[in-house]
């Protein structure tokens, strides 16, 4: 049984690989993409249940791909993962709240993305 589809945009192929069997082994369904272009190019009209972005994302950054992916599915903010290295400001985590959005900070257990996708659901 799947808990759902899981939209996995990392640009660092081995992280996102491990994302990718971690969700799978997880009971999700995913499907990934090294930028948040060619995530888009391949959504058409169907929202993933929910989505892990990698924040530091080239071309287009994982901010601009949760605001973009909210224009096109109302609500979807509520079911995205943010992943980051980085630290996040106070307005960055007031925005994030906003939408909804759950932050993973890197280096992360497999585990924590897992449960932070099944919240994503909630």
């Amino acid at each position: 049984m799947s808990n759902g589809s899981v939209l996995v945009v990392e640009d660092q192929d081995d992280l996102r690989e491990l994302m990718v069997m971690a969700l799978e082994s997880g009971g999700f369904t995913a499907s990934d993409h090294a930028s948040a272009e060619a995530a888009l190019a391949s959504l058409g009209d169907a929202a993933p249940s929910v989505c892990v972005i990698d924040a530091g994302l080239p071309g287009m950054d994982g901010f601009a791909l949760v605001e973009e992916l909210e224009t096109r599915f109302p609500g979807l903010g509520r079911h995205c993962v943010l992943v980051t290295g980085s630290v996040l400001t106070e307005p960055v985590l007031q925005l994030l709240g906003r939408r909804g959005c759950r932050v993973v900070q890197k280096p992360f257990r497999v585990s924590q993305l897992v449960e932070a996708c099944c919240d994503a659901l909630a």
